[in-house]
């Protein structure tokens, strides 16, 4: 599979995480076909059918497909499979998290990204050994997916793991990943690690290492936050900005000021900078562009 293709699927699951259940048009095309007979079509001889079958069952949410679906992420099309996987965790049923660790291990990419993503809506501990061995899938979107995952079960087994990926050296987007699923967990014993994933190479990186600091709340971070407020990247800037409201540290109120009054600067940034002012107790008028 070529690299455009594989991206264009991780971010279709980046999309599943982020929106809603995508509308109510794909729910209400599934409700004109009886569950029954989605079920059915999973033990079709066309592929095709079994894909559409799969998918269907997940957005109807009908749990009486959780054994079919169960039993289809044994069968012999990838897609199906992946299918199934994307489907059971949205009906989220416990009775699909030991089927569900299996399907960690299966030979194909795309199956492991949505178990991941499974596990990202069941939120079951019992998939957080599983998933930190995921860590080390040699496919990338396995990875972040897997980093996803974790953040959300908010299990602190998780954190040495993730803070060793927060170094992946083969995919910024699993170092994002890390700093994401970092931030939601909370823990101090991340506050150094995220302080180097500042300099990370990659903005989106170093925005989420920024945010996550903010919420860890460790003065240590004020001083590479503060610098921070000179990236390159408005993204990581106000990001910075938003992390020294959140420290409230009264050091990081002369260098906000600063990003707050050059002219130069976006709006979003300083917008960022006069919120963390006010957390700071130091309101101040921003100056006209």
């Amino acid at each position: 599979m070529t690299p455009i293709i594989k991206w264009a699927v991780i971010g279709l699951l980046m999309v599943a995480i982020i929106l809603p259940i995508l509308g109510q048009q794909t729910a209400q095309d599934a409700q004109a076909k009886d569950v029954d007979s989605w079920i059915r079509d999973l033990a079709d001889p066309i592929p095709d059918v079994r894909v559409m079958a799969a998918e269907n069952l997940g957005q109807l949410g009908d749990l009486r497909a959780v054994g079919p679906l169960i039993q289809a992420l044994e069968d012999e099309d990838y897609l199906v499979r992946s299918k199934a996987a994307f489907a059971l965790g949205k009906l989220n049923d416990t009775r699909a998290v030991d089927p569900l660790i299996l399907a960690l291990t299966d030979v194909h990419w795309e199956v492991r990204a949505n178990v991941t993503m499974a596990f990202y809506w069941l939120n079951d501990t019992r998939a957080v050994d599983p998933l930190i061995q995921t860590l080390k899938d040699e496919d990338s979107s396995v990875r972040w997916g897997a980093a996803e995952a974790l953040g959300e079960l908010k299990d602190t087994r998780a954190v040495d793991p993730l803070i060793q990926i927060l170094k992946d050296e083969d995919s910024s987007f699993v170092r994002w990943g890390a700093a994401v699923a970092l931030r939601k967990l909370n823990d101090t014993r991340a506050a150094g690690p995220l302080i180097q994933a500042l300099k990370d190479e990659h903005p989106w990186v170093r925005s989420n290492a920024a945010n996550a600091l903010g919420k860890l709340d460790d003065t240590r971070a004020v001083g590479p936050l503060m610098q921070a407020l000179k990236d390159n990247d408005s993204r990581v800037r106000s990001q910075a900005a938003d992390a020294l409201g959140e420290i409230k540290d009264p050091k990081a109120i002369d260098p906000l000021t600063q990003l707050l009054n050059d002219k130069n600067e976006e709006k979003s940034v300083q917008d960022s900078a006069a919120e963390a002012l006010k957390k700071l107790g130091k309101p101040v008028t921003q100056t006209a562009k």
